[in-house]
């Protein structure tokens, strides 16, 4: 796509304007004139025994100058090659000047020298990919080019390029850059903004990357080093010991067995021969739910060792090491990350990692609304700083969306440039931000992608100017709105105080019917600034995406706010055709990281498609209760895990026609609904909670026997507690209709929830939830009844 004049003037402004750091180039009263009036005299010079990667840099500078200019730039060897010349690569640097000195520069460095007038760009003899990094650096930095997705691309036309007298020599400050997200796996256009992690399918030609000793050998590899299927029966005590019992259920492996060593070290031995290629391969510790539940093992030889180093972390950076160390005479260019993660994350006071050893410290527990220099944030910080001291190879995995809802806006882009910044200052080589890596979309994946990718190649770049230049060039004239409800979502984040973690949710307080209104205004604007240009329509149209989400998700909330008096959306099946239209022309395939992805998007329509009343009918005996004393909570306000196990059903009996449901052959929380959003001022004093169950028994298991299901209000706070439990026996259950049934009466607080549960009772098939009803006062008076 070319740009128009006005944005091409409004380019060049941005980047004048940039501040004079690393990345700023100096301007001269001589300069170079390599294209005039559409013509180039210049030709592109490159040695005969230039890699695929530094031909791959010469075919770019040549094609990508001559789309500028309108003009023919050729490629051909330092010998044949008319002066002045644009020299590409170490070989025809040489030829340019004889006394050039690209020591230091490593793989990735690069040279951008004028010399005369002839024009270097370059990377160091060998480097696997510094040349093309150079050219790249170029064509961005100084004609303007702009890589800001796979599908978008921006260069700017003119008859004329003048290049500035140059000598820039860098060499970038992490030697591993990852945004990883979908849209930036695409392997040119990692090359392009100069990432580098795994995952791309790069080419000798893009200079390969960091590469990984396959798969398993990337992340959580515990157990794909010693597989429990081949082991456990035969050798349980090479597996975590928990409450007195050896499993490999939910746990890790017993690090102090020296028999677990030998295991780890022949298969990791067997990976790296299988990818002679690799230069990491990854000892580290299971995926779990949180530090709580880590399933580290508790025998005495592991827990002497935690009491030695000061730090669960103990056990595990020893048993790294020990394999770092008997491997890395065959295997000298490959270094062994582990996590820093969870229950590991604090360092270790006596064990240092060896030199071939990373650390990836993982911020997975922060509010990404706040800088992680904040103390909101000082366990890491404090965190960060320990490994730095005792560290040479320090990673970061970052994280940059909401798992549990992808779609949802995520205020983090504040704290994206001075978080990136805090890495380099405390020592950090290498980050990955995790985002979404399984869809397209999520909220601004593509502007995500190509600010992250910027800050990690320069770490002292503006985060906030980097989004203003996406904003401006990506979105055209609809910017200005764009930016605006940007700043909206992050003002109403800050003055909520709410913390923007991994799993936030639309109940989030920030999230309301105003802000819903707000956005829309906004966005409706930003449609029609475009409306007659269809790819950037498009674009916008994408934006608009996570709002609605909001929308859907809190529909029957938000509509009961005063704000929502000028609610932009006639109805939810209007808003659920839209968000699936936009989401099946970008290729949004999930809504959330778990679930099946074939059916993430049509979870969408199934549970806030079907046609609903905003008002449900009230059950039996709670007709008299006045308006403002009673909340219906619908089952399409709950959160439901692990699907598609469980899930959300049309249901003619229920009050709205739908319910979410659980099967009975579990008694997991897997229903639940934060009070977050429905406290102040509503929920002050006491109330009562209510829940509608419907139960499906087996008639052919026999007598009614055992529990059926079990519901209650949890205190997720610091002092985690139940606060009502009630537990309903099949026996007690007069039909397989819905009852109304009481928890009890409580004084909520927004660290609460409700939750519902089967009871893993062979006769219950199903377990159905209709709503939650909250009464103020204590109504202990109130029988179940129909709803």
């Amino acid at each position: 796509m070319t740009i128009s004049p006005a944005f091409q003037v409004a380019l060049i402004a941005m980047l004048a304007s940039l501040p004079t750091t690393s990345h700023a180039l100096d301007a001269s009263v001589a300069p170079l004139v390599v294209i005039s009036n559409g013509v180039s005299e210049y030709t592109v010079s490159l040695a005969a025994d230039a890699s695929p990667s530094e031909r791959r840099a010469a075919d770019e500078i040549a094609s990508y100058l001559g789309r500028i200019g309108g003009c023919v730039l050729s490629v051909t060897s330092p010998e044949r090659a008319q002066r002045p010349v644009i020299a590409v690569g170490p070989g025809a640097a040489a030829a340019v000047d004889k006394a050039i000195d690209l020591g230091g520069l490593g793989d990735e460095g690069i040279l951008l020298r004028t010399h005369g007038r002839d024009l270097i760009l370059t990377g160091g003899p060998g480097a696997k990919r510094g040349t093309l990094y150079a050219v790249e650096t170029f064509l961005q930095d100084v004609a303007g080019v702009r890589w800001w997705s796979p599908t978008a691309t921006d260069v700017p036309t003119s008859p004329s390029l003048v290049v500035p007298i140059l000598d820039r020599r860098y060499v970038p400050r992490f030697e591993y850059r990852d945004p990883f997200w979908k849209l930036a796996f695409d392997a040119d256009w990692a090359a392009h903004n100069r990432v580098n992690g795994p995952y791309r399918t790069f080419t000798p030609a893009h200079g390969g990357g960091v590469s990984y000793a396959g798969d398993a050998a990337f992340v959580h590899s515990f157990y794909a080093l010693v597989p429990p299927a081949e082991h456990v029966v035969a050798h349980p005590e090479w597996f975590s010991l928990i409450k007195g019992k050896r499993t490999a259920k939910a746990a890790q492996l017993c690090l102090s067995n020296p028999a677990v060593l030998e295991v780890a070290i022949e298969r990791s031995r067997a990976w790296l021969r299988e990818h002679p290629d690799a230069s990491i391969l990854s000892i580290s510790q299971n995926d779990m739910p949180d530090a709580a539940r880590s399933g580290r093992c508790t025998c005495e030889p592991c827990l002497a060792i935690e009491a030695e180093e000061g730090s669960q972390m103990g056990p595990v950076l020893r048993f790294v090491n020990a394999v770092a160390m008997r491997l890395e005479k065959e295997f000298p260019r490959v270094a062994f990350d582990t996590l820093a993660y969870q229950y590991t994350r604090t360092p270790t006071t006596k064990t240092v990692p060896r030199p071939n050893v990373i650390i990836r410290l993982c911020s997975i527990e922060n509010s990404f609304s706040h800088p992680l220099d904040s103390e909101t944030n000082a366990d890491f910080r404090n965190d960060l700083r320990g490994w730095h001291r005792i560290c040479d190879r320090l990673y970061v995995w970052g994280y940059t969306t909401s798992y549990s809802h992808y779609l949802l806006p995520f205020p983090d882009l504040r704290v994206l440039g001075p978080n990136i910044a805090l890495y380099a200052d405390n020592g950090v080589r290498g980050v990955l931000e995790q985002g979404n890596h399984a869809s397209a979309g999520a909220d601004f994946a593509e502007l995500r992608g190509w600010v992250l990718a910027q800050l990690l190649w320069d770490p002292t770049r503006d985060g906030d100017r980097l989004v203003d230049e996406f904003v401006t060039g990506y979105y055209r004239e609809a910017a200005p709105f764009i930016r605006s409800y940007i700043d909206l979502v992050h003002d109403r984040c800050e003055a909520s105080g709410a913390r923007a973690q991994i799993d936030l949710g639309p109940d989030a307080p920030f999230f309301t019917a105003d802000l819903v209104v707000r956005s829309e205004a906004l966005l409706a604007q930003a449609r029609s600034a475009v409306a007659a240009q269809p790819e950037l329509l498009r674009r916008v149209e994408l934006v608009g995406v996570p709002i609605r989400y909001v929308a859907l998700t809190r529909w029957q909330f938000l509509k009961r706010d005063p704000a929502a008096s000028a609610w932009p959306f006639p109805d939810r099946a209007g808003v659920i055709a839209d968000v699936e239209r936009i989401c099946a022309d970008h290729d949004v395939i999930r809504i959330e990281d778990q679930g099946n992805a074939d059916a993430n998007i049509p979870l969408l329509r199934l549970r806030y498609g079907p046609p609903r009343p905003d008002t449900a009918p009230r059950p039996r005996g709670f007709e008299r209760i006045a308006e403002g004393d009673y909340i219906d909570l619908q089952d399409g306000e709950f959160s439901v895990w692990q699907r598609p196990t469980n899930g959300w059903k049309a249901d003619d009996q229920a009050s709205d026609g739908m319910a979410a449901w659980m099967p009975g052959d579990h008694d997991h929380w897997n229903i639940y609904l934060p009070l977050s959003t429905v406290t102040a001022p509503r929920l002050t004093g006491i109330w009562t909670a209510f829940m509608a169950v419907r139960v499906d028994q087996d008639e052919a298991a026999g007598k009614p026997a055992g529990t059926a299901f079990t519901c209650g209000v949890h205190d997720r706070g610091p002092d985690a507690k139940a606060v009502l439990a009630l537990s309903v026996a099949c026996a007690d259950l007069a039909d397989d209709r819905y009852h109304v049934y009481r928890l009890g009466a409580f004084t909520p607080a927004a660290s609460h929830y409700l939750w519902a549960a089967p009871a893993a009772n062979a006769r219950v098939r199903s377990v159905s939830i209709d709503r939650i009803i909250l009464v103020r006062g204590d109504h202990s008076g109130v029988d179940a009844s129909e709803p």
